[in-house]
């Protein structure tokens, strides 16, 4: 099925979830939205996604990549981990009285899909001609 955009100045880009195939998925919906004349994108990508080792990074950089050769002014979110993937090391914490996890001496930081989702989901405004990022 082609991706249409009618009536909208401004476009709101949630991340496929289809592993493999997004990037084919993010296009669509990119040429879709530069036939119907967007005036601003915003994306939900992931963090440090033109440099991380994280298997799904590459098609979130080749995503951005489209983004900024579309000449579409654009706003990157770069959600985090959320709190909803720790469910099980917490349920493993409260039984064994220990987290595992392959954090090294380093942190974990995490926001619930609500409250990302409330921040995506607010009106949008560019912060600057092009791309521009929101870490």
């Amino acid at each position: 099925m082609p991706i249409v955009v009618t009536g909208a100045t401004q476009v709101l880009l949630i991340s496929a979830s289809e592993p493999g195939n997004r990037v084919a998925l993010h296009a669509a919906a990119l040429e879709a939205a530069k036939r119907a004349g967007v005036e601003h994108l915003v994306y939900t990508s992931a963090p440090k996604a033109t440099t991380s080792a994280l298997i799904l990074a590459p098609e979130h950089k080749a995503t951005e990549e489209l983004i900024a050769a579309s000449g579409i002014p654009a706003t990157i979110l770069r959600n985090g981990g959320y709190t909803e993937n720790y469910t099980n090391t917490v349920e493993q914490a409260r039984q064994s009285g220990e987290i595992v996890a392959s954090v090294g001496d380093s942190r974990a930081a995490s926001a619930s899909r609500r409250d990302c989702a409330e921040v995506t989901g607010r009106p949008t405004t560019p912060l600057r001609e092009g791309l521009a990022t929101v870490v």
